[in-house]
């Protein structure tokens, strides 16, 4: 994660909600991993998919920078699937 990226994102959010009146949810109290709520992304795919998805983000960083964001992430996917992993030569060498 870029954290310049990160915290423009942030800002942009607080921003969009303010701008369009967005309520608040009440305090959350418990377990954030058992709850019945979004969650981040767990995975450059989910997170690029979202990223495309939103409206919000285009009209904060503009169509272009998106798209070099969502290029940048294709990239990295690919060169990532076309990888094998240690864990993959020797979980094959095991099932042999």
């Amino acid at each position: 994660m870029n954290p310049y990226l990160a915290i423009a994102a942030m800002i942009a959010a607080g921003l969009h909600g303010m701008e369009n009146e967005l309520p608040l949810e009440d305090e959350f109290v418990g377990n954030a991993y058992e709850a019945d709520k979004p969650h981040v992304p767990t995975n450059l795919g989910e997170a690029g998919n979202l990223f495309a998805q939103s409206e919000t983000a285009r009209n904060a960083f503009g169509k272009e920078v998106v798209e070099h964001y969502l290029n940048m992430a294709r990239v990295e996917i690919e060169a990532f699937e076309a990888a094998v992993t240690d864990w993959e030569r020797y979980r094959n060498f095991e099932r042999l």
